[in-house]
Order: C-alpha cells, then structure tokens, then sequence
C-alpha cells in the first residue's frame, strides 16, 4: 500500500498511524463531507476502514503492510471523480486523495500509510 497524498490538517501524522486507524474505526456509520477546490461539497459516509496488517508486501512475503484504508458511500447520483479533497466531519478537517471503487459510482477509498 502506498501513500495517496493524504495530510492532515491540525492533526499532524495522526491519520497515518494506529492512532489514526483508531480514531477512523471509531467514525464508522457516520458522514464526512468532501470538499473539492471549487467549495463543492458531498456527503459520504464511512462504511469500513480497513486495517491490512495481515497481507503481505509483494516482493517480501514476510513483510507486514502498514497503514490502512478507509472506504466510504455517496450518493449513486452524483458520483464524484478521482481526486483531492478536504474531508470534515471527522474531528480536525484534512486532505485525501480520494478514488472510486468497485465500478458502482457510490463506493471511493482513501489509503492511508505506506509499505
């Protein structure tokens, strides 16, 4: 797993650590709102965040991954593309890279940590 450019806003590395993993896990079920550059807002809620320690790194069958993902549901009607977003709702406001998932238009991933 790599980086996807997110940085928190006011709390620092928090969101790439156990800490931050922890302080995801505890926000399931609930929205957060992506903010793109032009001010335009989306609700998503958090649906899973997903805590990979027990996959391997490609290449190093030993090697834990670190890090972990969160995988969030908008609106099927208004499907919101690849990109960087400022997401609130969830504590100090910060910045993800976002993508889609899955092909549905309504499930996006944001991976935090690195291999």
């Amino acid at each position: 797993m790599v980086s996807m450019g997110a940085r928190a806003t006011g709390a620092a590395d928090s969101a790439r650590n156990d800490s931050g993993y922890t302080r995801y896990a505890n926000l399931v079920g609930r929205s957060l709102t992506a903010v793109d550059d032009n001010g335009r807002r989306n609700t998503l809620k958090l649906i899973e965040v997903a805590h990979p320690e027990s996959r391997a790194r490609a290449g190093a069958a030993h090697a834990p991954v670190k890090g972990f993902s969160l995988i969030l549901r908008g609106d099927p009607g208004q499907p919101i593309a690849e990109g960087i977003y400022r997401f609130e709702g969830a504590g100090p406001s910060f910045e993800a890279f976002m993508s889609p998932i899955l092909g549905d238009g309504k499930t996006y991933q944001i991976v935090f940590g690195s291999a």
